[in-house]
């Protein structure tokens, strides 16, 4: 096996910079994985800690084998921090002001407030969502059943505290809201678009079973 380079320049999910990383460990081994027949057979696969050298956050990636080496471990499966990277049948303007919003999370927690509130406004205009204010979409996107009530209590959360991030106000958002919002929009995205998907790709499969 030939040597892996030791930097790449990627994105921290910590600090959100495309940064340099040093790699600090490379770690490979033998894993089990299953055909779709049930026969187990074994694949080498690789593992990466990486550390950030703008903020020193730590990077851990995975990745299957690859034919060609070195490995570019900077395209390997993000397994933490966990990775923004959401891509299953999510309109795409939804998606890219999302993972904006997630790179200056850590750094501009009102920025970030005001780019969820902006992925939502995208989000009723994907769902068709009527009325005047962000405020009656979101109520329309529950009377329409798109989303239910309790989903609809969490993006009027969404939207308040987008509010305050947009608008000069003595209120600073903080990590917790943060947080927050990010959990309750991820909610909002697997609810709306992602277990659709998936409910979808399991029925394919279970009629492909049948046959």
């Amino acid at each position: 096996m030939n040597k892996v380079q030791e930097r790449y320049v990627m994105l921290c999910h910590h600090c959100g910079n495309m940064a340099p990383h040093k790699l600090v460990h490379h770690h490979s081994t033998i894993e089990t994985v299953y055909s779709t027949e049930g026969e187990p057979f074994g694949v080498e696969y690789h593992y990466f800690l990486a550390e950030c050298e703008t903020c020193s956050g730590i990077a851990f990636l995975g990745s299957a084998e690859y034919d060609d080496f070195p490995l570019n471990w900077s395209q390997a499966h993000m397994l933490y921090p966990p990775s923004k990277e959401i891509t299953v049948n999510i309109p795409e303007k939804v998606r890219k002001t999302y993972l904006e919003a997630s790179r200056i999370s850590k750094i501009a927690p009102n920025a970030f407030a005001g780019q969820i509130r902006r992925a939502l406004e995208y989000l009723c205009l994907d769902k068709k969502a009527t009325g005047h204010t962000l405020q009656e979409k979101v109520a329309n996107l529950a009377n329409q059943g798109i989303i239910p009530p309790t989903l609809a209590q969490m993006t009027d959360g969404i939207r308040i505290l987008g509010n305050i991030g947009v608008h000069a106000t003595d209120v600073d958002l903080t990590p917790g809201d943060v947080a927050t919002m990010d959990d309750f929009f991820n909610a909002i995205l697997e609810y709306v678009y992602i277990a659709p998907s998936k409910v979808e790709k399991l029925k394919k499969r279970l009629s492909e079973a049948k046959k």
